[in-house]
């Protein structure tokens, strides 16, 4: 029965054990699936940044604007001022999508230093928690042994008493008096 009783306990601990340990893990993989997205998020925001900044401005240019450039027509002028503002649209363009990225970086990055700054305030406390829960169990333990010291002292003053040993002055050993 007791050896069951070992094993019984032996069983709820590692149970117990196992849980806790899963716990950890499913807060871990908490962790791993938001900061995946927000990479996910901050590298969706980069390749847009890279490919309004790799794009080239004949991509967007218009058929008229090509034309005027090849030949030598009457309203060069004309086409040469919607060419100018083909470019400046094609600039604001990529402002805004490096602005949009831009935000959406700094956005994720905001979030990542506040998740920071919480775990760390939150193990923080979990620290002080766990130091002051060890720091009272050091002073029960040290009020355990001072208790068990004053008991062992009270015990040996009583077994003394209760065997009067006497020194016997011809032996110099001890000798009970019965």
């Amino acid at each position: 029965m007791s050896s069951d009783r070992i094993s019984r306990n032996e069983l709820l601990e590692t149970i117990s054990s196992q849980r806790e340990q899963l716990q950890r893990y499913e807060t871990r993989f908490r962790d791993v699936v938001k900061a995946y997205k927000s990479l996910q998020k901050e590298k969706e925001a980069l390749e847009e940044s890279f490919k309004a900044l790799t794009s080239s401005s004949p991509q967007h240019s218009t058929p008229s604007a090509s034309l005027s450039s090849e030949g030598a027509e009457p309203d060069s002028g004309q086409s040469q001022e919607k060419n100018e503002g083909d470019q400046q649209e094609i600039v604001r363009e990529k402002l805004q999508t490096l602005s949009r990225s831009l935000t959406t970086v700094s956005e994720e990055k905001s979030r990542m230093e506040a998740s920071y700054q919480a775990e760390k305030k939150m193990m923080k406390a979990e620290h002080e928690s766990v130091v002051a829960k060890w720091e009272e169990t050091c002073r029960h333990l040290q009020t355990q042994v001072d208790t068990f010291q004053s008991d062992l002292s009270e015990v040996k003053t009583k077994y003394r008493r209760a065997n009067s040993w006497k020194r016997c002055p011809i032996c110099v050993g001890l000798v009970s008096i019965s």
